[in-house]
């Protein structure tokens, strides 16, 4: 489900913009529409990041193969050619779900998105590039868009909002707007409003099922054997991106449900930052973890770069650098 439904979320973000509409809409905060049953909420400020010429010239100084877009520039007219949008239109995502409900076959996940559009022209759209023909039903008076599986939906809540994600998803927020769920409340949403108005944001509740089916398969790629069982008692997680006048800060806080796990964590990085340049191709099917050429040396820099404390049970993981250094280390990759 969740491989359907988040390609079915980026085709909605890039053809939500195809159309202006008039008209005054009815106010809606995002937030206040997410149901209790997530355990994840992050927003994307979209236009920020797409107007911000600091942000979006690093994409010049990323090293491209020829056939690429050489410049930010260049890759949005290209979108717009073959899309007809700019990409810098567009203004925020909130994406939510709940990850202890993640299987194969089926996973609770979606997006509230902002943007101007018209209805028909986006729903036509998103038939014609995924391919589907939805199939509209009522639901307390909207109507609600659907694949003939119900593997994915969409509903308008109003002209500028629209709700796209798991049909089950989609009833729980208009069950929220219509005051017939509760709003999400509790450790997540406190997190995620503590976390401030930055470019990226995101605040989880980590399930345990989660963190014990990630240690078993990263036990597969891990070449000799370390204790892995101290991540095991995450509780909680939250990250930011933000620029910070001419510079980038990424800052990643892992809550545990002790001091002592937090301690062992901060280990293993320390542990991982000193092997790193032990680290080399692995060879197929060798089981190890395959670090493309240019991760392996890009990745000693930025780790050298990481600071990693612990304050209290919570392990801070942040990670700033100056413009120019970020252009700085892709020239050497580019050079290279």
């Amino acid at each position: 489900m969740l491989k359907k439904t988040i390609p079915l979320i980026i085709v909605a973000l890039l053809v939500s913009l195809l159309v202006g509409c008039n008209g005054t809409a009815e106010t809606i905060t995002a937030i206040e529409l997410v149901p209790q049953s997530a355990d994840i909420v992050g927003k994307i400020n979209m236009s920020q990041i797409l107007e911000d010429k600091d942000l979006t010239g690093l994409y010049d100084s990323l090293p491209k193969d020829s056939d690429t877009p050489q410049t930010f520039d260049d890759a949005v007219d290209m979108v717009i050619e073959e899309a007809g949008i700019d990409l810098r239109d567009f203004e925020e995502a909130l994406i939510f779900g709940d990850t202890s409900s993640g299987t194969e076959d089926t996973n609770y996940f979606g997006a509230i998105v902002e943007g101007t559009f018209t209805k028909g022209d986006l729903i036509a759209a998103i038939e014609e590039a995924v391919d589907i023909e939805f199939n509209p039903f009522d639901y307390k008076g909207y109507e609600i868009y659907t694949d003939q599986d119900q593997q994915g939906a969409i509903v308008f809540l109003n002209d500028e909002t629209f709700v796209i994600g798991t049909v089950e998803l989609v009833k729980d927020v208009i069950d929220v707007k219509e005051g017939d769920e509760p709003v999400l409340s509790g450790e997540v949403i406190d997190r995620y409003n503590e976390l401030g108005d930055v470019l990226i944001k995101v605040a989880a509740s980590i399930a345990s099922e989660l963190t014990g089916g990630a240690l078993e398969d990263a036990q597969d790629f891990i070449p000799i054997p370390i204790d892995l069982s101290a991540l095991a008692d995450i509780e909680t997680a939250a990250l930011t991106l933000d620029k910070e006048e001419q510079s980038i800060a990424f800052d990643l806080a892992i809550c545990f449900s002790d001091a002592q796990s937090a301690k062992a964590v901060k280990a293993l990085i320390t542990l991982a930052t000193a092997m790193i340049d032990m680290f080399e191709t692995p060879q197929e099917g060798s089981g190890e973890i395959p670090i493309p050429q240019e991760g392996q040396e890009l990745l000693p820099e930025l780790l050298d770069k990481l600071d990693v404390e612990v304050v209290d049970s919570c392990l801070i993981i942040s990670l700033h650098m100056t413009l120019s250094e970020i252009e700085d280390l892709l020239a050497e990759q580019e050079a290279e």
